[in-house]
């Protein structure tokens, strides 16, 4: 299973639903994969990483650079 995730990961992949990878990393000893991404909405994400469900839990959190926080006045 674990090629076929990867291969999920990739860039081709991910531009399928409209995903743009920034970043990507997995915390040392852990199975916490975590990414930076642009997608068009939370919904584009979870379908893209809807094969990691399988794996284990998926959370997608929307988020803003530290820029747009300091410009909005708050997070």
């Amino acid at each position: 299973m674990a090629p076929f995730l990867l291969k999920l990961l990739s860039a081709p992949e991910a531009s399928k639903h409209g995903v743009k990878i920034h970043g990507e990393a997995v915390a040392k000893g852990q199975h916490h994969l975590y990414l930076i991404v642009d997608a068009p909405d939370e919904a584009s994400v979870k379908t893209w990483l809807a094969p990691f469900a399988q794996a284990g839990s998926l959370d997608v959190l929307p988020s803003s650079t530290c820029e747009d926080v300091v410009a909005r006045g708050k997070c």
